[in-house]
């Protein structure tokens, strides 16, 4: 669910904090299919008729581990960023914040520290396209906070991505350009001001950072 609100009157082409969240009829949708296949299963193993084999009763006994783990997991979800009112993703004169639903971690980028900003869409062999803001940090470093326990510092040639899933209940193109031309109008100021490049599709590294990429390997 895309949202924004404003803590103050708009004073420049900049609204602040620009706050996006996440869709909670899917993170609901997709609790209840692991509890329905978590039922399905134990059911299966209860009333099948023949009893099932060794090895069909462990493939029902794996399914239920891995739904139910998926089920707790989704409940967390629920619990904090529909009930708590988190915010998936965070903009501000500061830079921007992520909370990854995937990993319960929450990224902060300052802007003084962003590279470029990309729309990406990453298609699987197999399986629906997945699509993200990248965001590029010019020194590579930016910081990770757990939203449960320690803190880390990531680091590396990956960019700082944006999973934009749940954000809506079907993130296609068109809802994921929809997401990327809010998030551009609403932080123009600091974009200028900080000479920020702006991408359709994340662009190919150069060859120093190829080179520097290989040497560090």
């Amino acid at each position: 669910m895309l949202e924004s609100q404003s803590r103050k009157p708009k004073r420049s082409a900049t609204a602040y904090p620009l706050r996006f969240y996440a869709e909670p009829r899917k993170l609901i949708m997709l609790f209840l299919v692991m509890v329905a296949v978590y039922a399905g299963c134990a059911l299966a193993l209860r009333i099948s008729d023949p009893t099932p084999s060794a090895i069909q009763r462990a493939a029902i006994i794996l399914l239920m581990v891995f739904t139910g783990f998926g089920a707790i997991a989704y409940l967390i979800l629920i619990a904090l960023f529909v009930i708590g009112r988190r915010p998936l993703l965070e903009i501000d004169s500061q830079g921007w914040i992520y909370r990854n639903p995937f990993t319960l971690s929450a990224h902060l980028i300052t802007w003084d520290n962003i590279a470029s900003v990309s729309l990406a869409t990453y298609k699987p062999y197999r399986g629906l396209p997945q699509r993200y803001i990248l965001i590029q940090a010019r020194d590579n470093i930016h910081t990770a906070k757990m939203l449960i326990a320690h803190s880390l510092l990531a680091r590396g040639d990956a960019p700082f991505a944006v999973h934009l899933t749940y954000f809506e209940r079907w993130m296609d193109q068109a809802a994921a350009d929809l997401m990327f031309r809010r998030i551009l109008d609403g932080c123009a100021a600091d974009i200028r001001a900080h000479h920020v490049p702006v991408f359709q599709q994340p662009p190919k590294p150069s060859r120093q950072q190829r080179g520097s990429t290989k040497t560090r390997q």
